[in-house]
């Protein structure tokens, strides 16, 4: 079996890949979600767990239309994946 060393020998490029992206992710849920469409999008996925309706995105009770409905499932799996936190409803946007 192969160690460590030998893996990152034999793919150097994965690594960095791996690490950059770790360093890409690490500070994203340290800053709460503030901004209105942020929290609008995040709020419409939320409803979607919550209800079992994935098809018909809402808010606050009303449809909500605003973006296509494939972002919203997007949020609706980090959501349902990691729970509803600042990571998870950031996670899609950066990936």
């Amino acid at each position: 079996m192969k160690s460590m060393k030998e893996k990152m020998k034999s793919h150097p490029y994965l690594f960095l890949a791996a690490v950059f992206a770790l360093l890409f992710l690490a500070g994203n849920e340290l800053a709460a979600v503030t901004d209105t469409a942020e929290s609008n999008y995040a709020l419409t996925a939320r409803e979607m767990v919550l209800s079992g309706d994935w098809m018909s995105p809402r808010i606050y009770g009303h449809y909500w239309y605003d973006k296509p409905i494939f972002f919203y499932w997007e949020l609706a799996l980090s959501f349902a994946a990691f729970g509803f936190n600042e990571f998870a409803a950031r996670l899609p946007s950066a990936v």
